[in-house]
């Protein structure tokens, strides 16, 4: 806030009191009032001490807090155009940080470009700001533009915190995430997670801790540790509360629909996703209303219930996406029984399905999306090329963020992806491996896909029991029947037959086979 002395008048020091206090209590939408009463006894006091920049960035500060983007960029743009007039790239650099962690891409857009303009003024003169402008554009790049302005040290995910500038560490750590948003980076993200709570706790500080929280959700929900994932949503609750912001409470309202979807529980998904959505409508963000539109999509597709709606909603959200992406509408068409025309859009997206960005966070599940297409249509070449893209991730949930719904584990997409390719003991395996995970984090609907799967004629007798799952460790790393038996204190005869049984179910022609498919899964 500000300090301000005797110089300023009564009527605008009164004002500014008023509005500290009022931040210091988290009362946005009145320190956001008393800011803008400060603004204009500030155009009747031109002789005082404080300057008006600085008032708009306080309050462009406020309203981003209050939930008003489109408020709090517009006042952003006053300082920016000022800025520009006076070459006060300082200012300007102040104005394009005062926005983050936003979904909305058009105004995501148009900070990175602010960015991009206060560096070319700023250059190296102010060390602080200039390494904050760098941070911010790396967190506001885009994905589908492939822009990186920011380098990660080769030895760690979590990059160089100053303790002289929480605000730029903080910066940091959201530039790191934006670039390992993608699904082979989920331990990273963990370890970026890890170090926003303890500056978050470091500072007193409930943003960077929130931050922190919701990341760690995120990478938990992907690797399937529900549990660990429930302790942290009732922290991350606490701690959105007392910031009192309504991006906050959106994201909170958003995650639980997350979980209750998770849980077959669809109405209750949507009653929390609408609830965000009507708690964010006066923020000028629409990426609110467009999380719920995935999630209402979702939901369609499985019940099979408002699928024209759906159609019409995805038709219209195509505009502007990458061709690869028409394989969403290629779901809702199948789903809808419209087969012919589903097929032939297939044809056409199959060969483009490598554009998807691999970095995105949407990747996993929109591969997941074009794994089914490939069996419903019998797209042998596509599913080769998807098996293998997919295996890497086989013990992940096909999950995106902590703010859309989850589909079933990528082992069951492997499943499918291998029975339709003739590996019908690897498809085997696959099913369970997806079913151990869907009932590990109580996600009824998915265990249910898996047994469904297993349940087909011929399939159970080609799975592995758990002791042979554990011999199969144990023959992959080299070791003989005789050191196997010791180690499980069973006869060497036993387990002889075991890695017959193992050999016949999988299909495998030696010891060394057995090895190579442990390794591939």
């Amino acid at each position: 806030m500000f300090i301000w002395s005797d110089a300023v008048a009564p009527e605008l020091r009164h004002a500014l009191h008023a509005a500290h206090v009022a931040t210091a209590h988290r009362d946005h939408p009145r320190a956001c009032a008393h800011l803008e009463t400060a603004l204009q006894l500030f155009v009747q006091d031109p002789a005082s001490p404080i300057r008006e920049l600085d008032l708009i960035l306080e309050l462009a500060r406020s309203r981003f807090r209050a939930g008003n983007i489109a408020s709090s960029w517009a006042a952003g743009n006053t300082v920016a155009d000022i800025a520009r007039e006076s070459g006060d790239g300082l200012a300007m650099a102040d104005a394009a940080v005062v926005l983050h962690g936003i979904m909305a891409p058009d105004v995501q857009a148009q900070v990175h470009a602010l960015c991009i303009e206060a560096l070319a003024l700023v250059g190296n003169k102010d060390p602080l700001r200039h390494n904050r402008l760098r941070s911010q554009l790396a967190a506001t790049s885009s994905i589908w533009v492939g822009e990186s302005y920011f380098d990660l040290s080769p030895d760690s995910a979590v990059p160089f915190l100053s303790p002289e500038d929480p605000e730029g560490a903080f910066l940091a750590l959201l530039a790191a995430h934006a670039q390992y948003l993608g699904c082979a980076h989920v331990r990273d993200r963990l370890e970026l997670a890890d170090a926003a709570v303890a500056l978050g706790r470091q500072e007193g500080n409930d943003e960077y801790h929130a931050w922190g929280l919701l990341w760690r959700i995120e990478a938990l929900l992907q690797l399937g540790q529900l549990v660990e994932v429930s302790a942290e949503f009732l922290v991350l609750t606490s701690v959105a509360e007392r910031l009192r912001e309504v991006l906050w409470s959106c994201r909170i309202e958003l995650l639980h629909g997350v979980l209750l979807h998770l849980e077959g529980k669809y109405d209750e998904a949507l009653v929390h996703t609408e609830r965000a959505r009507e708690i964010s409508q006066n923020s000028g963000d629409e990426a609110v209303a467009f999380v719920h539109l995935v999630m209402s999509i979702s939901i369609a597709i499985v019940t099979g219930e408002g699928l024209a709606l759906a159609e019409e909603a995805v038709r219209h959200r195509l505009d502007g996406l990458p061709y690869s992406a028409k394989g969403w509408l290629v779901a809702v068409l199948a789903a809808s029984g419209k087969n012919e025309e589903a097929k032939a859009l297939w044809k056409a997206v199959a060969p483009h399905i490598h554009e998807f960005p691999r970095r995105a966070p949407e990747w996993i599940i929109a591969n997941a999306t074009n794994a089914q297409m490939c069996v419903q249509f019998r797209d042998h070449a596509t599913a080769e090329i998807l098996y293998l893209e997919l295996l890497p991730f086989e013990g992940l949930l096909a999950s995106a963020d902590a703010q859309t719904p989850s589909s079933a584990p990528v082992a069951h997409y492997l499943g499918l992806l291998a029975r339709l390719l003739g590996k019908t003991a690897a498809a085997e395996q696959h099913f369970h491996n997806a079913l151990q995970l869907a009932e590990s984090i109580n996600a009824a609907p998915f265990a249910a896909l898996a047994r469904q799967e297993l349940a087909r004629p011929g399939t159970g007798e080609r799975s592995l029991s758990n002791r042979e799952a554990e011999i199969t460790a144990f023959v992959a790393t080299g070791q003989t029947n005789r050191s196997i038996a010791q180690a499980l204190f069973l006869s060497e005869r036993t387990v002889e037959h075991h890695v017959s049984n193992i050999l016949r179910k999988l299909e495998l022609p030696s010891r060394s086979a057995i090895a190579a498919w442990q390794a591939s899964q």
